[in-house]
């Protein structure tokens, strides 16, 4: 549900914004566009282009000009950057938690590969 609240106030700043901005071609303000690219943490990049009504050129700018801010404790680390490959003995835990607020959570043995399938499906 966090993430749903979150992303609501998202989509009301960006509203409030247009309806006070001087002219249309007025440029989003860099608090706005550093939230846009931190919602590509939770969300598709083209959700984020339809919720907060701004092209996919723009957030793909937004994404290569803005470093995205420190995650919270539930970011997961691919194996390339240090992290233990998981073992089939291991009992892995994993919660998967939506723009709409919609919780997916997994557990027992799931390989790697199951798991990056199963991402990609739903980015797809």
């Amino acid at each position: 549900m966090a993430i749903a609240k979150k992303t609501n106030q998202i989509v009301e700043a960006f509203e409030l914004w247009r309806k006070n901005r001087l002219s249309r071609r007025s440029a989003t303000p860099q608090a706005l566009r550093q939230q846009a690219v931190d919602l590509l943490e939770h969300c598709s990049s083209s959700k984020v282009n339809a919720m907060l009504r701004i092209s996919g050129t723009q957030l793909k700018q937004w994404r290569e000009a803005v470093e995205p801010s420190p995650t919270s404790s539930d970011f997961i680390r691919s194996p390339g950057q240090g992290a233990r490959e998981p073992v089939a003995n291991d009992h892995l835990s994993v919660e998967l938690r939506l723009c709409n607020g919609a919780a997916l959570t997994l557990s027992g043995d799931i390989s790697q590969a199951l798991l990056v399938a199963m991402i990609q499906e739903v980015r797809s």
